[in-house]
């Protein structure tokens, strides 16, 4: 699912926790592939700069996803975040939005048949 950032000036922007922002996570970081479980449920111990890294990878995969442009660099999308002090709070419901356990909450429930 694609949620949209909207930063101080009005612009928009997309980001999408999807598995493919954790396979890249992974590659990056170079976690073979019988410890990503492992690595991705230590997210609250990771370094600052992995959790930024994991969030600019979500933007590039939302800008993909709605074709758009996101050519900042790793650094530029730190000094971005830390610069506009309403971008991580959205971040973050968005990930939170995004949890599978969150997806179930909101989903609208199917239409039950059966005869009574």
């Amino acid at each position: 699912m694609t949620h949209w950032i909207k930063t101080q000036d009005g612009q928009e922007y997309a980001i999408r926790f999807t598995q493919v922002v954790y396979i890249q996570l992974s590659s990056m970081e170079d976690i073979p592939s019988n410890q990503i479980q492992k690595f991705l449920s230590g997210f609250a111990s990771w370094p600052l700069s992995r959790v930024y890294r994991f969030y600019w990878l979500a933007f590039k995969n939302g800008a993909r996803k709605e074709n758009k442009d996101f050519d900042m660099t790793e650094e530029d999308f730190m000094y971005w975040v830390n610069d506009d002090e309403t971008i991580f709070p959205q971040i973050l419901k968005a990930m939170e939005l995004s949890s599978p356990t969150e997806q179930k909450k909101t989903a609208p429930r199917a239409a039950t048949t059966g005869k009574r």
